[in-house]
């Protein structure tokens, strides 16, 4: 039951909290063929240990941005009104002008500036998760997709058009879910009739087409998997 790593996953979230000092992200992957729509949605500012609901935001993706610069972008503390600050003015590493960087192949949701990205790849979830984390650049910053509230599932629904993997699972405790990334399991979006853990071996989450949650073997293969990166320097 228990998957190679899973608890090492945790560990490395958590650690991640702190403002990193670069964020050299990996923009390119297993092609998506660019199948990416935009949506609306709402969420507070947050980071990957820790997400919570309200504002508002747009699935709109982006390259570069000119957004906050103030005396104080790029010294590596995290000031009113930037999104991140990677103690660098270096423009498109993942953090431009303290304003969060995502590749045209993502979505930024701007309620919390978080970039996310479907890629098109037949495999098991182990390698998913390891994939993501290879995109997301510097240790902590890419995992499968966690999801905290309604307006994040909406806007996951408005690109999500395959089964794909997600972030997380009951691989430690039967009937017991986490997310890799540390968040609170707090809400849920299960398909009917599921989680069934047929067998006791569906033990790991992929979103259907639809975007419903349905539980599945983690050694199983998915046509495609869903990562969810912060940017160095965001907020913990």
């Amino acid at each position: 039951m228990f998957r190679a790593g899973w608890l090492a996953l945790v560990a490395a979230a958590s650690a991640s909290a702190a403002c990193a000092t670069s964020d050299p992200i990996a923009p390119t992957g297993p092609s998506d063929g660019g199948a990416w729509s935009s949506g609306t949605t709402s969420k507070a500012s947050s980071a990957s240990s820790s997400k919570s609901s309200s504002g508002s935001g747009s699935g709109a993706s982006t390259t570069t941005s000119t957004g906050t610069s103030g005396a104080s972008c790029g010294d590596g503390t995290l000031d009113t009104g930037e999104e991140c600050d990677d103690g660098n003015l270096v423009m498109g590493d993942g953090c431009s002008s303290c304003v969060v960087d995502c590749e045209m192949a993502a979505h930024k949701y701007a309620a919390n500036h978080h970039c996310y990205r479907v890629f098109s790849a037949v495999g098991d979830e182990a390698t998913a998760e390891t994939a993501c984390e290879a995109w997301g650049g510097a240790a902590g910053l890419g995992h499968l997709v966690s999801v905290s509230d309604a307006g994040e599932q909406t806007f996951l629904m408005s690109f999500v058009t395959q089964p794909g993997w997600m972030g997380g699972g009951d691989v430690v405790t039967e009937g017991t879910y986490k997310w890799y990334d540390g968040s609170a399991f707090a809400f849920t979006h299960w398909a009917p009739n599921e989680p069934n853990d047929a067998g006791h071996v569906e033990n790991c989450i992929f979103a259907q087409a639809t975007g419903d949650w349905d539980d599945h073997s983690c050694v199983a293969t998915q046509p495609t998997y869903i990562c969810e990166r912060i940017a160095a320097g965001a907020p913990p």
